[in-house]
C-alpha cells in the first residue's frame, strides 16, 4: 500500500526530493509522523527551499492522490487469461512448477504452471511417464495493493485454468472462455 504520503514520498530514495529532505534538520522527523502534505510544505518554507523542490513535492502528491486502478471486468480478465497462458513456452513438463510475476496496469499479478501426476493412472504399465502435458493446471491471480492508500481500494482476483480437452486433467469440470478450450474456476478475493 501507498501508505501515508511522508512515507510514501519517501520511498524513493533516489530522488532529488528525497536527497534535499535529508538534508534538512526535519528529516527524522518525516520518517517517525506521518506528516500530511500541509505539514511538509511548511516546513520546506521554514528553511526556503527552492521553487523546484515545491514542484517535485506538488507532483508526487498529485501522484500519490491518483485513485488505484479498478478491477477488470470479467471480458477483460478472461482476455488476460489468454494472453498470460501464451506466456509460457511449450517445455516439456516436469514436476518443478513455472512461475512469472510482474506488474500490468497497476495490477501485480503471480502465474504459475504445474503439471500434477495423475493419480488414476495405471502404474503397473512399465514406462508410462509420471506426468505428461495433459497434466496441467493454472493459477493466476492479481492485486492492485501497491497502488492503494486505505484498505478500501484494495481489488484483486484470481483464477485456476485448465484445458477443456479430451485427457486433460479436470477437462469439463469448469466453463470455457467463449471460443476457446480453456476452462476457468473463478476466485473473487475482493
Amino acid at each position: 500500500m501507498k501508505g501515508s504520503f511522508s512515507r510514501y514520498m519517501l520511498r524513493d530514495r533516489t530522488s532529488e526530493l528525497y536527497d534535499y529532505i535529508q538534508k534538512q534538520p526535519f528529516s527524522g522527523w518525516a520518517y517517525s509522523i506521518n506528516w500530511k502534505y500541509e505539514t511538509l510544505v511548511k516546513k520546506l518554507m521554514a528553511v526556503d527551499a527552492p521553487k523546484h523542490i515545491f514542484d517535485l513535492l506538488k507532483a508526487k502528491y498529485e501522484e500519490w492522490l491518483e485513485p488505484a486502478p479498478p478491477l477488470p471486468s470479467q471480458y477483460e480478465r478472461e482476455q488476460l487469461i489468454l494472453a498470460f497462458l501464451a506466456r509460457f513456452p511449450n517445455t516439456p513438463p516436469s514436476l518443478d512448477d513455472d512461475q512469472e510475476e510482474f506488474t500490468l496496469n497497476g495490477f501485480k499479478y503471480h502465474i504459475r504452471r504445474s503439471y500434477l501426476p495423475d493419480p488414476h493412472r495405471d502404474r503397473s504399465i512399465v514406462g508410462l511417464p509420471i506426468i505428461t502435458e495433459r497434466d496441467v493446471e493454472y493459477w493466476i491471480e492479481g492485486g492492485n495493493h501497491d497502488l492503494c492508500r486505505t484498505n478500501k481500494e484494495v481489488r484483486g482476483w484470481s483464477c485456476w485454468v485448465y484445458m477443456n480437452r479430451p485427457g486433460y486433467m479436470n477437462s469439463g469440470r469448469f466453463p470455457s472462455i467463449t471460443g476457446t478450450d480453456v476452462g476457468v474456476q473463478w476466485y473473487r478475493r475482493r
